[in-house]
């Protein structure tokens, strides 16, 4: 199914205009208006041209934009129009589409936040990430994938990688942790990585135990998976000199699963914790985005992959622990396992 998407500037004239003329009889074909609740936003409406049975049936939908709309309203607007596409589509029973966008108004780039905004970009950013698919578990789930060649209008370009690495990022963070434990994450890496790059090297326990780090040993060693860290490596052919000091390093903790340790998290805070990976997961969808977006210079992503689980072998409260930089640290609470994970990350670092 073809869709044209109008976002325009609420009280602007020239959508006025394009009311009487180029989508002209659009308003009586409306079958139905649904407010999209945001204490700023005007409803969007829409309405099809053509019969369902239609090969070229087209879907219009228009989405007033306030002239006081922050970064945060434009992106969040962005994205609440493309759900309402969806879900439109799953109702019609669509399984795939060709979606334009079309900025309609003189002053698209005039709404202010800390100054001029690209109020277009964060808008195209909201659409791009609103389009990712969260039900991939359900026995029914959303059979429509709208990929980057699916949209056209965007002329903020570089917007598809990094929403590419956000999608990565955010998958990985919402996946259950019998899925995502340290041992697949590795192989996403591989997978993911390899091809774009990225060049991973693993530090497995032994390696682990060479570098003297201690703490991070001490969070996983209650695991029946096997901590570890890696050390992801983008170094392009035409960036700086490789013995340059200018090299930019990302440091993200991946905790799989925290049940808190020795010391339990109490219902239900336990039950969101498959998402502390979240550190390691943002730094997995950056180094994904770098050589799409020719970045020249030199970038290492550290991530540590561990769960923190109770069992006979598990750290204890009161422990003390000789660091890889040298300090002792004592053990006061388990589920502050954390600040050991970053602790000897960052002194690697």
């Amino acid at each position: 199914m073809y869709i044209n998407v109008y976002f325009y500037e609420v009280g602007d004239k020239h959508f006025d205009f394009l009311r009487e003329s180029e989508i002209s009889g659009l308003w009586e074909y409306f079958l139905q208006q649904r407010g999209v609740k945001n204490k700023k936003s005007a409803n969007i409406e829409y309405g099809f041209f053509g019969n369902k049975d239609e090969e070229d049936r087209t879907l219009v939908v228009c989405a007033g934009i306030e002239k006081d709309f922050d970064a945060n309203d434009c992106q969040n607007y962005g994205a609440k129009t493309i759900k309402l596409i969806k879900n439109i589509c799953k109702e019609e029973e669509v399984e795939s589409v060709k979606i334009c966008l079309n900025f309609e108004g003189k002053s698209f780039y005039s709404i202010k936040w800390q100054g001029e905004i690209n109020t277009r970009l964060f808008i195209e950013k909201g659409v791009l990430m609103g389009r990712q698919n969260d039900d991939m578990f359900k026995e029914k789930s959303t059979k429509l994938v709208i990929k980057d060649e699916d949209i056209s209008g965007i002329v903020n370009t570089d917007l598809f990688p990094i929403v590419r690495g956000i999608e990565l990022s955010r998958s990985l963070t919402f996946q259950p942790a019998n899925i995502v434990t340290p041992q697949t994450m590795q192989e996403i890496c591989e997978k993911e990585l390899a091809k774009k790059g990225v060049k991973i090297k693993v530090y497995d326990v032994c390696d682990l135990e060479k570098e003297n780090m201690n703490l991070f040993l001490a969070v996983g060693r209650a695991s029946s998976v096997s901590p570890r860290m890696l050390v992801l490596e983008y170094f392009p052919e035409n960036a700086t000199d490789e013995n340059s000091d200018e090299v930019f390093a990302f440091v993200g903790k991946g905790v799989t699963y925290d049940s808190g340790g020795l010391y339990l998290k109490p219902y239900p805070h336990m039950n969101e914790m498959h998402g502390d990976m979240w550190g390691a997961a943002t730094v997995i969808g950056i180094m994904s985005a770098l050589q799409v977006l020719g970045i020249k210079k030199r970038v290492v992503g550290v991530i540590g992959l561990v769960e923190n689980m109770p069992d006979t072998n598990a750290y204890k409260n009161g422990e003390i622990i000789i660091s890889k930089s040298g300090k002792s640290v004592y053990i006061n609470h388990s589920d502050a396992e954390w600040r050991l994970v970053l602790a000897d990350m960052m002194t690697f670092v």
